[in-house]
């Protein structure tokens, strides 16, 4: 009896998965910094800024664990964005993180936001509609898309909400929510 034996050659092609995109959230005051840990993946995948801040400045920094380091502009105040490709990533998959920065002047407006009313928007991303909970009866909602132009304005009338978003492009926009002096902003990305 012959015995053979018989080899393959496998060739290691890469795996396409398809890239996720998440959305963060951070605020700072005025000519403040934040720094962002843990982006990339050390030698495959490296965290590459593919859409500057507007306002602020942004740069990738460390070798092999890296870094998006956003700085405030000193006299902005509203909303930046920075987006980045293989923020989150692995041997195989790199995710684009879509970084909101929310900047303020005045030092009293994350007081006011940490007590603001408990929100919950769902879905997000979303494609026709937003189901909005919270105590919201009385309160002004204002869409706002990423250059800080607002798209719509409404009083909700409600506790729970129920706001289409099927004519909006896709793209991220910004709910914010406020009632007297208090105000609560969230990220909403529209998708088809």
């Amino acid at each position: 009896m012959k015995k053979q034996l018989h080899f393959a050659l496998f060739l290691l092609l890469p795996v396409l998965i398809p890239a996720q995109t998440f959305t963060e959230s951070h605020e700072l005051l005025c000519g403040d910094s934040v720094h962002i840990n843990q982006l990339g993946y050390p030698t495959w995948n490296m965290p590459v800024i593919v859409a500057a801040p507007s306002h602020g400045t942004a740069v990738i920094a460390g070798e092999g664990s890296y870094s998006l380091i956003y700085e405030s502009a000193t006299d902005f105040e509203g909303f930046d964005t920075v987006v980045v490709e293989c923020a989150h990533a692995t041997q195989i998959t790199c995710d684009t993180g879509i970084y909101v920065f929310h900047t303020s002047c005045q030092t009293n407006t994350f007081n006011i936001t940490s007590n603001a009313t408990p929100v919950c928007i769902f879905p997000n991303p979303a494609s026709e509609v937003v189901y909005i909970r919270g105590n919201l009866p009385g309160e002004i909602l204002t869409i706002t898309n990423a250059a800080g132009i607002v798209i719509s304005r409404v009083e909700i009338p409600a506790e729970d909400h129920i706001l289409p978003v099927g004519l909006l492009s896709p793209g991220f926009y910004f709910i914010s929510f406020q009632r007297g002096t208090e105000r609560k902003t969230l990220p909403l990305a529209i998708i088809r």
